[in-house]
Order: structure tokens, then sequence, then C-alpha cells
């Protein structure tokens, strides 16, 4: 159409989608800017039927199979991210979430608005620090953390700017 979304997207996907999740990851992977991250997701897409058996059990069976735009099957398989990002327990055992800070900082890098850097160490007592608090020494021209355009990531991992 005559207009369209261009700035970068990233999707974040995980085990738990199925069905509408997994038409969306893929249609939307297949966009030059999006990126999915996370996990692969469910496997099961095929809008599931469920028919009784004479014992009161039942089965269920896929309606359809769908596939992705390139015509891989989505059932059994799920779609696989492009940055994968494993879900375990232990990486949720800090107050930082690893998905939300790596779609951070991609959609920050792709965007020119910062650069992610690891967590700065606080200077020596007495000694001066950069501009917005980052440590002079850090990086050609002080940028540091704080990068050119002045936002970045903070001591705590927080992302600041203007």
């Amino acid at each position: 159409g005559p207009w369209q979304f261009s700035r970068p997207v990233v999707v974040i996907a995980g085990r738990a989608g199925f069905s509408a999740t997994e038409s969306f990851v893929a249609a939307m992977r297949m966009l030059p800017n999006v990126t999915v991250i996370g996990d692969t997701t469910g496997g099961a897409s095929g809008n599931p039927a469920t028919f009784p058996l004479a014992n009161g059990w039942q089965f269920t069976v896929p309606r359809w199979l769908e596939f992705t735009p390139d015509r891989q099957p989505i059932e059994g398989r799920g779609v696989a991210p492009q940055v994968a990002i494993p879900w375990t327990p232990s990486t949720y055992d800090s107050e930082r979430d690893p998905l939300i800070d790596a779609a951070v900082g991609l959609l920050g890098e792709r965007n020119g608005l910062y650069r992610m850097a690891p967590a700065l160490e606080a200077p020596p007592a007495g000694s001066a620090t950069g501009p917005r608090g980052t440590s002079g020494g850090a990086g050609a021209g002080g940028a540091g953390a704080g990068g050119a355009a002045g936002r970045g990531v903070n001591q705590r991992g927080n992302i600041r700017g203007h």
C-alpha cells in the first residue's frame, strides 16, 4: 500500500505459542525489518478437532496442516526464531527478563538510538565521570554506554535517554 511500517520490529516467540500465534510468527519472520527472538513455537497450528471414542476417551487431530511462507510444515515442528534464546527456569532467577532485554537491545541498535553495553563499573572515588554518568574512559571519545546520542544503559542495566 501507500504506507508501510519499515522500522525495525522484534517479535518474541516461545514454546507456548500455538495456532494463530504460529501463523503470525511465520508471516512476520519473512519481513526484512522483523527479527523473531526467543524459542521455537509449539508446533500445533492445525485447528484441532476432537472426536469421542466408545470407552469415554477422545482423540484430537488437526483439521489441516499449516505451512510457513517458505513451505515448511509448522505441525510438529513449530517456527524457529532467528535469534534463539531458549527458556530455562534459571534464566529468570534475576530481576531482568532476557527476552525483553534482547528485544530492546536489538531495537535500539537497529534504530541507532543507543548501543547496548555491559553494565558500567562505578568510577574510583574522587574521579570525574563523563557525560550522563558514563565513565570518561569507556571507549573512543568517552562515548561508553551513553553513545554519541547520549542514550544507553546505566549501571543497573536500565535504558536511559533524553
